[in-house]
């Protein structure tokens, strides 16, 4: 009797097999179409604010004396307040992905049968093995060139996807993204909009070292030094389309590991 699975594209094969009904389901795209929806609201919400400056610019400069004068205070107060509007949204925005990408990756690795089949194709000599057991599969955490546990999850995801050839069905700029992804989540969540100085110094020459492109994330400045780290539209786009990509490449990689018995 042929399997129903085998009529689903790869994306869709590994939305179901991440279904995952023994956890009472988990609905990855009707959660994913809320996020994109949300996203588009936020990205609108932007085009709008963005709009509101140029007509206010334009009515600005149209004045004279102190009318103008005045103009420019409230002009000036709108560059300002528009700092932390950009930066609610890139955090509303990194408050989804985040969680949304380590979920995959969690459910991924959780079940039991799928370990058993994905070590049966890894690479049996990778570091990865040398942790206990209870964090081989764990996204949470990897292991150090001394062979010490550390906590990570981006590079927790990517060491166990080195080791089970997953990362060859992957985007290829993944590990960037996740880099991205997650120190972004770490600096505010735990710093809010404003981080100490040395944090954002920290972030902006962490993402420049990547070979991260510069026109996924913006700074605002105060004076000549960082102020607020906030991510563009172009890598909240990016982050969308990898998504994709990354479920593609999981359907690829599950159905080849099936196909090595």
């Amino acid at each position: 009797m042929p399997n129903l699975l085998d009529a689903h594209m790869n994306r869709d094969y590994a939305a179901l097999i991440l279904y995952d009904e023994h956890t009472n389901g988990c609905d990855i795209d009707a959660q994913f179409d809320a996020i994109r929806g949300l996203l588009a609201s936020l990205e609108q919400a932007e085009k709008l604010a963005n709009e509101e400056l140029i007509v206010q610019e334009r009515r600005t400069s149209e004045l004279t004396g102190p009318a103008r004068d005045h103009a420019n205070n409230c002009l000036n107060d709108s560059y300002y307040n528009s700092v932390y509007e950009d930066a609610a949204r890139s955090m509303a925005a990194i408050s989804m992905l985040a969680p949304f990408i380590e979920m995959l990756f969690t459910r991924l690795f959780s079940c039991v049968d799928r370990q058993t089949k994905y070590h049966k194709v890894s690479n049996k000599n990778h570091a990865r093995w040398k942790l206990n057991s209870k964090y081989q599969w764990d996204c949470s955490y990897f292991v150090e060139t001394n062979g010490n546990k550390k906590r990570g999850t981006a590079k927790g995801i990517m060491q166990i996807c080195d080791a089970i050839g997953l990362i060859q069905h992957l985007p290829k700029d993944i590990r960037i993204l996740l880099d991205v992804i997650f120190e972004y989540r770490n600096k505010m969540f735990h710093n809010g909009f404003e981080w100490p100085k040395a944090e954002r110094s920290e972030f902006l020459q962490n993402i420049q070292k990547s070979n991260c492109p510069s026109t996924w994330y913006n700074n605002a400045t105060w004076g000549n030094d960082p102020w607020v780290c906030y991510l563009s539209q172009d890598f909240i786009n990016r982050c969308i389309n990898a998504i994709e990509e990354t479920l593609d490449g999981i359907g690829a990689y599950d159905r080849w590991a099936d196909a090595q018995k």
